[in-house]
Formats: structure tokens, sequence, C-alpha cells
């Protein structure tokens, strides 16, 4: 398993152990301060100690496959984040009566909500997409053409 997968292993936890943690907090202190369970998100961070170099390893961290996926699921989970940002912020519109005509305006607690859903939309979106492009290559050779296993 590659050090991206490992992460992105390591980011699937981390947000299935925030959904767990704010269905958890809510019913004892309410949506809004359950959403300090987004924080643990915050630990993606040390995702950085996936990609240091041993001491005395030889080998490199990432080859140009591994950077091309990276670049891939970088590029997925922004244009995943953007999307959400786009419906977060004409479904404040819709809801808050906007598109009626109406004097309209969104309550302040519901901003941050954009930024951590964004977060979480892009670090999922990530972690799915290093995972979906690392088994499509299990499955095809470095060919494209799909492999048959020898039974």
């Amino acid at each position: 398993m590659s050090r991206q997968q490992k992460y992105a292993w390591f980011i699937l936890v981390l947000f299935v152990i925030t959904v767990a943690a704010y269905l958890i907090l809510l019913p004892f202190i309410g949506p809004l301060p359950a959403l300090g369970a987004v924080g643990f998100l915050g630990f993606a961070g040390f995702g950085s100690m996936f990609f240091r170099r041993k001491p005395g390893q030889q080998e490199p961290v990432m080859d140009e496959r591994d950077e091309l996926i990276q670049s891939k699921a970088s590029h997925h989970a922004f244009l995943a984040s953007y999307e959400w940002f786009i419906l977060a912020c004409m479904g404040g519109w819709v809801l808050s009566g906007g598109w009626a005509g109406r004097e309209a305006s969104v309550p302040a607690f519901i901003l941050p909500l954009f930024v951590f859903g964004g977060m979480a939309v892009f670090l999922l979106a990530y972690a799915l997409t290093v995972l979906i492009l690392y088994g499509r290559e299990a499955r095809h050779g470095e060919d494209g053409t799909e492999q048959q296993e020898n039974a």
C-alpha cells in the first residue's frame, strides 16, 4: 500500500470519527456546539508524516505515477469543494426566501458551516479519488488493459 493510500484511509477514518463525535455530542449540547467535533478533521494536517523520508531510505517517497494520482485527486477535490460552496451559497439564498423577491438574510451562524462543509467535502473527495485511482490501477495494468488472474 502506497503512502498516499495510507493517507487516504487516514482521512476516511478521521471523517468517520468526526461524524460519530458530532452525532454523539448532538443530543447533549445541541447542533451548533457539537460542530466542535469538526476539529478532528484538523488531524489531517499530520498527513505530512506519511510523506517523510525515513532515515537511510534510498528510494523516492513518490514517483511520477504517485504525483499524477495526487494531482488528479487534488483537482477532483477542488472541484467537489467548489460545487459545495455554490450549493451552500445558493441553498442559503433559497432557504432564506431570497428567490421569492423578499428581503432576505442568511443567519451568521450558518456561514461557518459553509467553510467546515467545504473542508470536509475536499478531504472526502481527495481520499476517495486517491483510493479509486489506485484501485483502478490495481485492476488494470500500466497499459490500461484488464489483467486476468491466473487460477
